[in-house]
């Protein structure tokens, strides 16, 4: 593939890639896989477990945002009690990512050799792919949260592929 050929100088960390991020990529994967009707329905599954996962991720992490904010505003605030929410959450998002890679994993087994290469070959792009790239690609999709996108990449939202 000629995206092969242009490799930028700031390539993203594979444990950078974020579920959200290949997600919105998928499509763009499915269609040149070429899929049979079986694996287009083991597909469907496996996209709306990924989907169910990562809406009740950002459901959590919205009320947990929500929960830091007033504990925040308290006086009497206990940093550890906030920390400790924290830490929870990210423990959480890592059994979670386990939970997306082997889904993913799972669909890729489904997949003949071909069809294989090319998942490869797009998770070869991602990650050499400069985060500048990334960011400003979200941006151009209309993405409401690309500003923000840099410091959304801490705090166990990596999953190291789709």
């Amino acid at each position: 593939m000629l995206t092969l050929l242009a490799k930028p100088s700031h390539a993203v960390p594979a444990m950078d890639i974020r579920a959200e991020d290949l997600i919105r990529k998928a499509n763009e994967i499915k269609t040149s896989l070429n899929m049979t009707p079986n694996q287009l329905i083991l597909w469907q599954q496996v996209q709306t477990k990924v989907n169910r996962i990562l809406q009740s991720r950002m459901s959590r992490r919205g009320q947990l945002q929500a929960d830091i904010k007033l504990g925040l505003g308290n006086s009497k605030a206990e940093l550890r009690d906030l920390a400790n929410k924290l830490n929870a959450e990210e423990d959480l998002s890592n059994q979670e990512n386990k939970q997306l890679r082997e889904l993913w994993l799972a669909m890729n087994d489904a997949l003949d050799d071909n069809q294989q290469q090319i998942v490869l070959d797009f998770l070869i792009d991602q990650l050499e792919r400069s985060p500048a790239e990334k960011s400003e690609s979200a941006r151009k999709q209309g993405n409401g949260h690309a500003r923000g996108m840099e410091r959304q990449r801490s705090g166990g939202m990596n999953v190291g592929f789709p």
